[in-house]
Order: C-alpha cells, then sequence, then structure tokens
C-alpha cells in the first residue's frame, strides 16, 4: 500500500538520523516516539498494518482496530454526510484535512461535486 511504503521510508530516515546525533537512547526513543504518533495521525491512522505497529512501539497509544484504507474512506464519508449544514460539513473537512490529509483528500477526489461546494470559500461566509 502507497500509505504504508512512505510511512516506512520517513521511519527509516528518522531512525537513521536518531542513531548518527550522538543524543542519549532514551531522548532517542521518546523523539522517535512522539514523532511516529505525529506519523500516526497524518499518514496511516487505523491502517498502519501490525508489523509496523509493532516495530514503533506503540501498542496502547494508537487504536487497537486495523481498517483498511477504503474502510476509513466509507466511515469518513458516513460521518461526512451526518452534519446537517454546509459549515458543519466544512469544519469537519477542516479537521480531517488536518489531521489526516491522505484521506481527506481521497474523500475530495472520490466526491468531489458533493465535497466542492462546501470546501469553496463562500461556504465560511454563510
Amino acid at each position: 500500500m502507497f500509505e504504508s511504503e512512505e510511512f516506512q521510508l520517513s521511519f527509516n530516515e528518522r531512525s537513521r538520523r536518531s542513531s548518527t546525533d550522538g543524543s542519549s537512547r532514551k531522548n532517542s526513543i521518546e523523539g522517535s516516539r512522539r514523532n511516529s504518533m505525529e506519523l500516526v495521525g497524518t499518514k496511516a491512522g487505523t491502517a498502519m498494518p501490525a508489523e509496523m505497529r509493532q516495530a514503533l512501539n506503540l501498542k496502547g497509544l494508537v487504536p487497537a482496530s486495523i481498517e483498511n484504507f477504503a474502510k476509513q474512506e466509507l466511515r469518513a464519508y458516513e460521518q461526512l454526510m451526518t452534519k446537517s449544514t454546509d459549515l458543519e460539513k466544512y469544519e469537519f473537512l477542516a479537521v480531517l484535512r488536518s489531521t489526516h490529509v491522505n484521506l481527506f483528500f481521497r474523500l475530495v477526489i472520490r466526491h468531489f461535486r458533493e465535497i466542492a461546494p462546501i470546501i469553496y470559500t463562500p461556504t465560511v461566509g454563510e
């Protein structure tokens, strides 16, 4: 899966950097965990594979369930449809954009005709 490959590449780069900067092991582990958690929210979310969760020592720090990206997309779209006004939908999408960029753009691409008028600036003016 593309998101997992991208995440793995960035994790490998962070690991390489932390092992060559001379900082203590404890600070390196805590920093790596913090960076990993930042990536969890923006890159993989509940779609992060179990092997990667184990490698990053994230047990208890991320949701226990593992969902594929299609299931995440369906859940997000269903949540979007529960919003009654365009402003509520805009707020939901703004949070999604800041927390899970890949999922946000997948929703925009798949449901462009529905979402384009919402994310367009005049919605905020209502």
